[in-house]
């Protein structure tokens, strides 16, 4: 799953396309996983709720979120988090 990176001498001699198909340097994609474990069961009110400041706090870092939800009541959700900017 995670390939290790090239060394800083091996990536000063790529160019620009291999950059992009290795996804190094400025065409690093940067996600990590979010998994939320709730203490109780959440309803659609208090889910809605909570949903809504999360995503606040994630934007308001200029990064997005995807992923999050389930069937009722929620006792736990996962999703991943990204770079705004890709």
């Amino acid at each position: 799953m995670f390939q290790q990176l090239p060394s800083v001498r091996k990536l000063a001699r790529m160019n620009r396309r291999q950059h992009k198909k290795l996804r190094v340097g400025g065409f690093q994609e940067l996600v990590f996983e979010v998994r939320i474990r709730f203490h109780q069961p959440m309803e659609e009110t208090r889910l809605g709720i909570f949903l809504d400041d999360f995503i606040e706090l994630i934007e308001s870092r200029r990064l997005v979120v995807g992923g999050l939800g389930g069937s009722l009541p929620l006792l736990a959700t996962d999703g991943i988090v990204s770079t705004l900017k890709r």
